[in-house]
């Protein structure tokens, strides 16, 4: 397997991840900046920077924590600009949540909420899933995910924002369902 093939699939592997444990990666970002709406700005965010460095990936285990990582990293980032002050936790209270996410990430019920958002997004409208893949899965940011689909900068942050309430609403309900 050559260099190139080998991050050819950390790529792949990387930008899989991110789309079937974008609610994981959303509650982890919600968990520090307590904040819907934020998170989604985190997550995207932290979607950007993983895909930009994805050559510092040197193997496709530990992905989903190398994202937390990052994720992590935005969170604070976003909550010191929105607020002009520090975050709400200190760093130690940040690393107690690291540990109880890793606990998670190791239960069942993390990969129940990959099965949630795999079924809730195959849900959606075929425009949705398109906005979706053309976002996560080929990482385009708002500008270019905007130009490529003809319609203007706004309009696409407020389709995806949707498209995000529409995944979280449906997967809250199936968890829901299956917590039963």
């Amino acid at each position: 397997m050559s260099v190139d093939q080998q991050y050819m699939n950390v790529d792949q592997q990387l930008t899989q991840t991110l789309i079937r444990e974008r609610p994981t990666i959303m509650a982890y970002a919600q968990s520090i900046v307590t904040d819907w709406d934020l998170a989604e700005d985190v997550y995207q965010n932290a979607a950007i920077v993983a895909l930009r460095k994805s050559d510092q990936l040197k193997s496709q285990d530990g992905i989903l924590w190398w994202i937390l990582k990052i994720a992590r990293y935005e969170a604070l980032k976003a909550v010191e600009a929105r607020s002009k002050r520090k975050p709400i936790f200190g760093s130690e209270m940040i690393d107690v949540l690291d540990s109880e996410w890793k606990d998670y990430l190791a239960s069942d019920r993390s990969s129940l909420v990959s099965q949630a958002l795999e079924h809730c997004i195959k849900k959606l409208s075929a425009r949705n899933q398109e906005l979706v893949r053309l976002r996560y899965s080929e990482g385009l940011s708002g500008e270019s995910l905007a130009n490529a689909l003809g319609k203007s900068l706004n309009t696409c942050y407020v389709a995806l924002s949707r498209v995000h309430k529409q995944l979280r609403t449906c997967i809250q309900t199936r968890l829901a369902r299956t917590s039963r």
